[in-house]
């Protein structure tokens, strides 16, 4: 697959832009607050890992190299099965766990997330089966 992003930039505008990016609620389906969920649906932690394996040592000592951790949300529409998730403008969130993502900064760790949700969403927000 050719790489499609390049630089922090372009990926970062794409996401921005993105549909799995959007807010899902009614409000904003109906036109009303249309708005990106992107960079706010990001929880980002900072991380050291082992150099050696890029995983947390249980010997702390080991853990040398930082990392920046992103977990992703995602909003869709109301979930029958959870009524409690649904906001009326921002849609019922979810964790997806395939998103997630980290690079050494925060530019590479977002160019890797634009290249998962190209690979899980491709270009029209639905979802890929794998």
């Amino acid at each position: 697959m050719k790489r499609p992003f390049h630089d922090f930039e372009t990926a970062f505008n794409w996401l921005e832009q993105h549909p799995c990016m959007m807010y899902r609620g009614e409000l904003a389906m109906q036109g009303r607050f249309y708005d990106s969920a992107f960079p706010q649906n990001l929880d980002i932690y900072l991380a050291k890992v082992n150099p050696t394996t890029d995983m947390i040592d249980d010997d702390e000592s080991k853990n040398t190299k930082l990392e920046i951790w992103f977990e992703v949300l995602t909003y869709t529409e109301q979930n029958p099965n959870h009524p409690e998730w649904y906001d009326k403008f921002q849609g019922a969130s979810c964790h997806d766990w395939q998103l997630d993502t980290g690079g050494r900064t925060f530019e590479e760790a977002i160019i890797k997330l634009a290249l998962k949700v190209r690979k899980y969403y491709g270009e029209s927000g639905r979802r890929e089966l794998e």
